[in-house]
């Protein structure tokens, strides 16, 4: 399960939720940057931001969508236009696979962001 920026002619960052329980942020297709261990509790809001000031992209959590705790700084310049992906799937066939459900998706207009 994961969110991912789709950055054109640029590698896309993405946090996702991985087999092994962590919360990683990586490249698509790539090596995780930095992988913490996954808690529902803490964890339960993700979000990816462009930093345009110091061109990179902001990876951080949340318990409640308030107050939230870095992840990681990809040091990536975002371009102009950001497309946003989310995706959910399983590492093998299952018999029951899981249901993933993504609910409060928000793309915030670029002068509302810290």
């Amino acid at each position: 399960t994961g969110l991912q920026t789709f950055f054109e002619g640029a590698r896309s960052p993405h946090i996702a939720l991985t087999v092994n329980g962590d919360l990683t942020l990586g490249y698509w297709q790539g090596d995780p940057l930095y992988s913490e261990k996954f808690d529902p509790v803490r964890m339960r809001w993700w979000r990816l931001r462009p930093d345009r000031n110091a061109g990179t992209t902001v990876a951080e959590y949340s318990p409640d969508g308030l107050d939230w705790t870095l992840l990681y700084v990809a040091d990536e310049d975002p371009p102009e236009m950001i497309r946003v992906g989310l995706y959910a799937g399983v590492s093998q066939a299952e018999s029951e696979p899981p249901i993933a459900e993504f609910r409060n998706l928000g793309v915030c207009p670029s002068d509302s962001a810290p």
